[in-house]
């Protein structure tokens, strides 16, 4: 197009825009680079003739050289640095041994560097407080309100010492048709009076005051059981005070008795899945020799029957001097007939030593416990 653009009118403007458009910038770059390169040369002299090497990389350092002459100097400088460098790095690197050289000289020199200590059951901090068990037993046919066991499971869970939290049950199941009794139209007429007007009294009784105790048909649950750690009887006794069964008189017996635990691996087998059942006993008035004559008996019995999950005697309420006034025992059973069953044949029972046995199944609170 630029060649024909003399002889052609058209080709002529074309010509003369591609000229301006593409050929002038490319020309007057050109110009400019080679004005920069005259510029550094003259900026940097010792760097562009080759007296110090600012790079190893020669490539770099020969486009900003003025002349063939300099630029062939800066080369040749630039080759030697590398070289020069490459020969440190060789002298810097490891050298190579057999894998037969010893580590050092003399192995006989080598001695162990002790480490920290390894920690011992002594190096933490144990529980010392005692275990102390502390039972409420409801009056028959009575429960707590739903306030009244809101309230007492948020107690059990801000207590902080509770180590076991159970209650007990009356029995396994419940046979509803066995306590269907036949009654005549008018009895029955006058049990429904009666019991609308007693459903009555109670709701008014609620509403005023729903933390109380109920009066139910039927007795699920027969009380509660739990194991806490304190300082002393004392301090137990004033923890089992604080119980909010016991602000509504909920309770027609407590004892709060210390629990000497047995540590006997035979005495403290795994749990079952099935349920775990608690005997709960107390010894007649003046029978401490009784138990113990009867004890070695007593614990044969325990080991041997070889499912007894945790047990201990139970101190006296006047301290160790008096003596052990009753057992409670953990353990895993079929059903309720067969933990009475084993209950029956304790020497201790068989002896005549218990004036109060109680065989029930125990069920867990949801709470927060210590480890026992």
């Amino acid at each position: 197009l630029i060649l024909d653009a003399p002889r052609c009118v058209f080709c002529m403007p074309a010509a003369t825009l591609l000229l301006l458009q593409y050929v002038a910038p490319a020309i007057m770059l050109a110009a400019s680079c080679k004005s920069l390169g005259q510029q550094t040369a003259a900026a940097w002299p010792h760097v562009c003739s080759g007296r110090v090497l600012p790079t190893r990389y020669p490539a770099a350092l020969c486009m900003c050289t003025g002349t063939p002459e300099e630029a062939s100097t800066a080369k040749t400088v630039a080759n030697d640095y590398v070289s020069e460098e490459e020969d440190d790095d060789d002298d810097n690197r490891d050298p190579l041994v057999p894998m037969s050289t010893p580590l050092v000289d003399d192995l006989a020199l080598l001695r162990p560097v002790p480490g920290p200590p390894v920690p011992s059951a002594h190096d933490f901090p144990s529980e010392k407080r005692p275990l102390f068990v502390c039972m409420g037993k409801y009056a028959p046919f009575m429960a707590p309100s739903e306030p009244l066991a809101e309230q007492y499971t948020t107690w059990l869970s801000e207590s902080g010492c509770v180590v076991l939290a159970k209650y007990m049950l009356t029995a396994e199941s419940v046979d509803m048709d066995a306590m269907h009794v036949p009654m005549s139209e008018e009895d029955l007429l006058h049990e429904m009076s009666s019991g609308i007007s007693s459903s009555q009294d109670d709701q008014e009784e609620a509403a005023d005051d729903p933390v109380t105790m109920l009066r139910e048909p039927f007795q699920f649950v027969s009380g509660n059981l739990n194991v806490i750690r304190a300082e002393s009887r004392v301090t137990a006794v004033e923890w089992m005070q604080s119980d909010p069964h016991q602000m509504v008189d909920g309770y027609a017996q407590t004892h709060v008795l210390r629990w000497l635990r047995s540590d006997e691996p035979a005495l403290n087998v795994q749990r079952s899945e099935g349920a775990l059942y608690g005997v709960f006993c107390l010894d007649k008035e003046g029978q401490v020799d009784l138990r113990i004559a009867t004890r070695p008996a007593h614990l044969e019995f325990l080991k041997a029957s070889q499912n007894v999950v945790s047990a201990g005697p139970l101190q006296s309420a006047e301290g160790e001097g008096a003596g052990n006034v009753g057992t409670l025992i953990f353990l895993n059973a079929d059903d309720l007939a067969e933990a009475e069953n084993w209950a029956a044949k304790d020497p201790y029972a068989v002896s005549g030593l218990f004036r109060q046995v109680l065989v029930a199944p125990m069920l867990e609170h949801s709470v927060p416990i210590m480890e026992l």
